[in-house]
């Protein structure tokens, strides 16, 4: 009988846990549950060993969320977004 195990990995935004998945048998008993900031990692970390793009295959969203953009106070962008048509 299959019992479900969960492997906290933390660092590297991801990356460190992402690994293991990225190497293991495409059995589906495997899962990897990361933000989607994981799709920007080879920009930031380009020797990672594994391709962000072949070697996983997303199959559900399981969370979503509000996002800011914060700047600092009297940033040139700030007259520039309240400018912005709706």
């Amino acid at each position: 009988m299959y019992r479900p195990r969960a492997q906290a990995r933390p660092g590297a935004g991801g990356n460190i846990a992402a690994q293991p998945v990225a190497a293991a048998a495409p059995d589906g008993y495997t899962l990897l549950s990361i933000s989607s900031a994981h799709t920007s990692a080879p920009a930031i970390h380009p020797k990672l060993q594994f391709d962000v793009g072949k070697d996983f295959a997303d199959i559900t969203t399981t969370a979503s969320g509000p996002r800011l953009l914060i700047v600092t106070r009297g940033c040139s962008w700030i007259s520039g977004a309240r400018a912005w048509p709706e």
